[in-house]
């Protein structure tokens, strides 16, 4: 999938399952009511809405901040997460940690790494994070071969 292509994903069930598989390493099952599509199929629904009467949907990571920080919380691992408020909408910039500040300067300057990830820019900050998080993962796979 190709940053354009990711930049182009809506809000909504497919880009929250996107999530829950590629970055919150869930495993996807399909909902026991089909018009719900999937959910996770995870010990104690790691990866599900926590509601007094529903409990097995899956998280709204795209479009619930409460479930966007929890992707923050899980990316801010490998990468430095910066999120601000833009004139366009709201910006989520991920930079991978390096061992200095000086090594990271090298690495914007040099390093291609730095351009796959770039800002993104949505009309939520949800919707920001999910789409810098899933660019980051995917690129990482290609990095690796996986």
């Amino acid at each position: 999938m190709t940053n354009e292509e990711i930049d182009k994903l809506e809000a909504g069930p497919e880009l929250d399952a996107l999530i829950a598989e590629k970055v919150m390493g869930c495993t996807l099952v399909n909902h026991v009511n089909p018009k719900y599509g999937v959910t996770c199929g995870c010990a104690y629904g790691a990866h599900r809405q926590v509601q007094e009467h529903i409990d097995d949907l899956l998280a709204d990571y795209s479009t619930d901040m409460t479930y966007a920080w929890k992707v923050v919380e899980r990316i801010r691992l490998a990468y430095a997460v910066q999120i601000d408020e833009r004139r366009a909408g709201w910006a989520c910039e991920l930079t991978p940690w390096w061992e200095d500040d000086a090594e990271r300067e090298l690495q914007r300057m040099f390093a291609s790494e730095y351009e796959k990830y770039g800002i993104v820019i949505a009309e939520t900050a949800p919707l920001a994070i999910c789409r810098a998080a899933i660019r980051a993962v995917l690129s990482q796979k290609q990095v690796k071969g996986d």
